[in-house]
């Protein structure tokens, strides 16, 4: 006996006729999908070429049954017949709410026999929509009720229909339709959600997690910015992020999974930290605490590891978005290293160059997925000692700057010996032997108002030295006292 197999079916249909499919089966967006992220101006720029098509510019109407062409709708048609819409959710969605505004009670959502399920429950998404309502009911342009009407029955699209999850989601990642330009995050959420198939549980838990995550793009500069160059800025082979590096790392790179998440030593995942020792009894090693439940920031995971993919894919995001944001957008009442770090980054590097800040939030990072807030504060310091000597020395700090200290101007890469060091104090060696020192000789600045004035005066504030002590060649003296004091 035959076991039934996974079918591809394309075919075209116009607007109207593929909706004309829910009266026979439940047409749904699934609740993975990314939010409705069109703008009014994606609206109008659609408007603006089906208007190009059917008139000429004298507004006269031409090619009346000519086809206009919406690209590519790709469905999958799961085991109870529901449609879900891969790809083509943007599009369908802002002409369903053309239609409405046009012809209210004679619209498609009006007239919806219940089998049409679109669920949007991202703020992102209603708040595109109800703009984008608005936008169409306060200028429906050269859209004539009758005129539109018509409309709707000649734009066509594609149809794709695949049973197999698997190709649907291919299709999709290879798909170049109309619409927002979908970025690598949106690709490795699909790419790990169908890892997930086998359970449509998960995959709507950890779809709601990565949007919740994800508001104002923050997976991208959370994977571009830090995650992928923690991996990838290794030894002295250092080169910018693109999206083929990233889904590179990020899809082809992770390992299959073998159901339950594999897990690696580090900080938090350890089972003794200490021991001691007595002549009478011997050895004792000391476990480590167990968490049974645990925040996202110390799920037992470190930057560089093996990373399976789907189920343990999504919980490595999710710590690193928590780790981010627990680092840089809490209060630290209760963590006093932590929270003066975070004040010296403030004080400091706030106003910083884009391209040194980067580099010290990713050392930051690196030091907390390593020690978590042990001696961060000192961390802190000494990374200024090593990167406040490239920004008092130079006027201009550009793109390639942070690689050419790590790759060119150093014995290791920086990033490398936080990873491979045992204890603080080894990179705080580190930094202090790799950086010149005679580049914090006092300087002629051209202005007081410049760049490098502005940086000395920043360190002034936060350090506070007596009057005697405040050329910058005084630096080294600064942190070593500021350290010392505060013990």
């Amino acid at each position: 006996m035959c076991e039934d197999q996974d079918t591809i079916s394309v075919g075209t249909a116009s607007f109207k006729s593929i909706l004309s499919l829910c009266s026979e089966n439940t047409m749904e967006i699934p609740e993975y999908q990314r939010p409705y992220v069109w703008s009014q101006e994606k609206v109008d720029e659609l408007l603006g070429d089906i208007k190009d098509f059917y008139y000429d510019d004298q507004m006269v109407k031409r090619g009346a049954n000519s086809n206009y062409y919406m690209g590519a709708l790709l469905l999958h048609q799961k085991e109870d017949k529901r449609l879900q819409i891969i790809d083509g959710q943007q599009r369908i969605t802002t002409l369903l709410l053309l239609d409405h505004a046009l012809n209210a009670d004679e619209s498609v959502l009006s007239q919806a026999n219940g089998n049409l399920k679109l669920n949007f429950d991202s703020p992102l998404s209603k708040k595109n929509i109800l703009s984008n309502y608005a936008f169409v009911q306060s200028d429906k342009s050269f859209l004539k009720t009758e005129d539109y009407k018509n409309l709707l029955d000649h734009l066509v699209f594609t149809i794709i229909i695949s049973t197999s999850e698997d190709d649907a989601f291919t299709f999709f990642e290879t798909q170049n339709n109309r619409g927002v330009k979908l970025s690598p995050v949106d690709y490795l959420k699909s790419y790990h959600l169908r890892e997930l198939k086998s359970d449509e549980d998960k995959q709507k838990v950890f779809a709601k997690q990565w949007d919740k995550d994800n508001q104002n793009q923050f997976l991208n500069l959370l994977f571009t910015k830090f995650v992928w160059r923690a991996r990838k800025w290794r030894g002295k082979n250092l080169f910018y992020e693109n999206q083929d590096f990233i889904l590179n790392e990020f899809q082809k790179q992770t390992h299959s999974a073998n159901g339950s998440v594999q897990l690696f030593p580090n900080r938090i995942n350890s089972l003794a930290n200490s021991l001691s020792y007595s002549v009478e009894s011997g050895m004792a090693v000391h476990t480590s605490p167990i968490s049974i439940q645990t925040s996202a920031e110390n799920y037992p995971f470190s930057i560089r590891q093996p990373i399976e993919k789907g189920l343990a894919f999504f919980l490595f995001t999710q710590k690193y978005a928590a780790v981010y944001k627990y680092i840089f957008e809490q209060e630290h009442l209760h963590d006093k290293e932590l929270n003066e770090a975070l004040c010296f980054y403030r004080e400091v590097y706030y106003r910083h160059s884009v391209y040194l800040k980067e580099l010290f939030k990713l050392c930051l990072v690196m030091y907390y997925d390593k020690f978590g807030s042990q001696q961060i504060n000192d961390f802190a310091l000494w990374l200024d000692y090593l990167l406040g000597s490239y920004r008092i020395h130079q006027k201009s700090i550009v793109a390639q700057t942070p690689i050419k200290m790590l790759r060119d101007d150093m014995s290791e890469n920086l990033l490398d010996v936080i990873d491979r060091a045992y204890l603080p104090q080894e990179v705080f060696t580190f930094l202090k032997n790799v950086t010149d020192h005679w580049k914090y000789r006092e300087l002629n600045f051209k202005s007081e108002y410049g760049v490098q004035a502005q940086y000395k005066n920043q360190l002034l504030a936060y350090y506070k030295p007596d009057d005697q002590d405040k050329d910058l060649s005084n630096k080294l003296k600064w942190i070593n006292d500021f350290i010392t004091n505060r013990k």
